[in-house]
């Protein structure tokens, strides 16, 4: 009914709300807060967070970009790399764990965290160093909120881990740029 498609515009726009501001706090680490605005207002009028904010408030890219925002926050308030505790880590670990549940293709975001803000190759490693180190409570934080997902998958369709793009994918041999870019459905340029 009609109450519940405003009840989910109403939800989107406070996800909105709380992405943009998580967003901005966590630019003021290291800017300004004019430059962290004029930032977070870039990012919300010129991807597709407009698009999902506005138009396709179900779907679950707007809600990864809140869960995302408020996991970089995290990352720089806790000092994650050097000074994070045993409730920090849990904590960061069920985000992350929030963060895969609702969208399984978010888990990419995990590959390329470790790289933030660095500033030489021994950075790096120190930084490899002290995440595997305190890994296991951001482990469990994950799990925690990934198993009820992967239980769910197992009544469903048998499997633990269900690929739910089955029919979708990119053609590395033969990515079709033109179409990717310029589709009227979905082009990055004409989409955006």
């Amino acid at each position: 009914s009609t109450i519940y498609h405003k009840s989910i515009n109403i939800a989107a726009a406070c996800y909105l709300l709380l992405g943009l501001i998580f967003l901005i706090k966590f630019l003021m680490f290291r800017f300004s807060l004019r430059t962290s605005f004029i930032t977070a207002f870039t990012i919300f009028s010129a991807t597709g967070v407009y698009y999902y904010a506005v138009d396709e408030t179900g779907m679950t890219h707007l809600y990864s970009f809140t869960l995302i925002a408020v996991f970089l926050y995290l990352l720089r308030r806790t000092k994650f790399f050097s000074k994070a505790g045993i409730w920090q880590m849990l904590l960061a670990g069920s985000i992350a764990g929030l963060i895969v549940v609702i969208r399984p293709t978010n888990i990419l975001f995990f590959s390329c965290f470790l790289f933030l803000d660095l500033g030489s190759k021994e950075e790096l490693i120190i930084r490899l160093k002290v995440f595997f180190r305190k890994s296991i409570p951001f482990i469990i934080g994950a799990f925690l909120f990934v198993l009820p997902q992967m239980l769910y998958w197992n009544h469903t369709f048998n499997e633990p881990i269900h690929y739910s793009y089955v029919n979708e994918g990119f053609d590395f041999a033969n990515p079709e740029l033109l179409k990717f870019w310029f589709s009227p459905r979905s082009g990055v340029f004409t989409y955006t």
